[in-house]
């Protein structure tokens, strides 16, 4: 599975915005990725287009066996679009999905 799909070059990318605002004002350290990899039953592309919407889940299939209101990654999303970073996954069917998060990192001001 290649961890380095489209929506984290795209996560990527904002943090680079991010970074270059910070390294500006002389304050940048460098990047904070976070990557959880999950075996579950894995997403197809499809699956994943609305993953991050709220009261979305991937297919009404895994809604009925699972269960939940599909707010789980929605609320992750937005804490992590607080905190300046983002968040993706990337996923095959049948081979589990790794979910990537990556924020930019301050120097401390002591």
């Amino acid at each position: 599975m290649d961890t380095l799909d489209l929506e984290e070059k795209k996560g990527r990318e904002n943090c680079s915005k991010n970074e270059q605002s910070n390294s500006e004002k002389g304050n940048l350290k460098g990047l904070l990725k976070i990557e959880v990899i999950a075996t579950g039953i894995g997403l197809t592309k499809d699956d994943m287009s609305n993953l991050f919407l709220s009261f979305s889940q991937a297919n009404k299939e895994i809604s009925s066996k699972y269960g939940g209101t599909g707010l789980g990654l929605w609320i992750s999303k937005k804490i992590v679009q607080a905190g300046r970073g983002d968040i993706a996954v990337d996923s095959e069917k049948g081979r589990g999905s790794n979910f990537i998060v990556v924020f930019p990192t301050q120097a401390r001001d002591d």
